[in-house]
């Protein structure tokens, strides 16, 4: 039964992935204090750290890491968008609703043409078998220095039903685009998704962009201080 979830469990996150940039990513074996291991992409790009015992997931087109009895990951994509589409904000995440920003426009209608929203996507795909709980929440990431938004769902798939975190993070550049970067936690039912929540917890909260737009500095998630 196990064996058959872990399965299934990989194939819903490629699903909710396949639209996604995807980037590979060298999950470095630096372990930083005994209990962490620091990840980070082969561009450096960002960088977090996991706990040791969660495993390493790779392939052409999908970076993750995944806990010790297989029911639940966490996976990373990126999204770019260019100047384009985004003229109408006369500042990142401002938009034209008053109401309204442009990463919570990106996550539930889209920015710029032909574009589908997060949310819509994933109605689209999975219809009635998913339900959104509650609306968009505001996410601390690197001291609250990035605009970040979290979404919590849950979606049945055959007989079995998954638990879901979405972390979504607005990264500007000076090169006329901005990314929104993803971080995704899927559970293979909802024992797992409490028993494995503070790993994703962890993976936010060290999160960090290792290389700043605009300049050559670095920087380095710093690993928590306890296990999660």
């Amino acid at each position: 039964m196990t064996s058959r979830k872990n399965t299934a469990l990989k194939a819903v996150m490629l699903i909710l992935l396949t639209s996604s940039v995807l980037f590979a990513a060298s999950c470095s074996n630096n372990n930083a204090d005994g209990n962490y291991i620091l990840a980070e992409p082969d561009g450096k790009d960002y960088s977090y750290h996991y706990p040791v015992g969660w495993k390493e997931l790779r392939s052409d087109s999908l970076v993750a890491i995944e806990s010790p009895d297989g029911l639940a990951n966490i996976s990373s994509s990126w999204y770019p968008l260019s100047l384009a589409d985004v003229d109408l904000y006369a500042v990142y995440g401002e938009s034209e609703d008053p109401e309204g920003d442009l990463l919570s426009d990106y996550i539930v209608k889209g920015i710029g043409e032909n574009s589908t929203g997060y949310i819509e996507g994933l109605r689209e795909n999975f219809g009635e078998n998913i339900v959104f709980e509650g609306e968009l929440q505001n996410v601390e990431v690197e001291g609250g220095t990035r605009p970040a938004k979290k979404l919590v769902y849950h979606m049945k798939v055959g007989d079995d039903e998954y638990f879901h975190e979405t972390v979504f993070v607005l990264l500007p550049d000076d090169r006329d685009r901005c990314f929104i970067y993803v971080l995704h936690y899927t559970a293979a039912d909802e024992t797992a998704k409490e028993q494995h929540k503070a790993v994703f917890d962890t993976v936010i909260n060290t999160f960090k962009f290792t290389t700043l737009f605009g300049s050559n500095e670095e920087a380095q998630a710093e690993a928590p201080e306890t296990v999660a």
